[in-house]
């Protein structure tokens, strides 16, 4: 009977460690954000998730209602704020 020893890829335990590191860090983050998150989606926010320090996750809420003040500004009467550039 011939047996065979296989070995672990010297590279998968810190592969593996690294992953569950990184589930457990957003796993964390979804949790401590959630009351956050769900007063952002009663509202209609738009929700960004990024990397924040040291890997946990961050989050930045935007209200839609700006972009459309914004686009509303602009057009072709928009002078920049210069009374006088239409002029020139």
């Amino acid at each position: 009977m011939i047996q065979t020893a296989t070995r672990r890829h010297v590279g998968s335990v810190p592969r593996r460690l690294a992953g569950w590191t990184t589930r457990l860090q957003r796993k964390l983050s979804d949790r401590v954000f959630t009351g956050q998150d769900a007063f952002a989606r009663r509202h209609g926010w738009e929700i960004t998730k990024t990397t924040g320090r040291f890997g946990f996750g961050a989050r930045s809420y935007r209200d839609p209602r700006f972009g459309q003040r914004a686009a509303a500004r602009q057009g072709p009467e928009c002078t920049g704020g210069r009374p006088d550039a239409r002029s020139r």
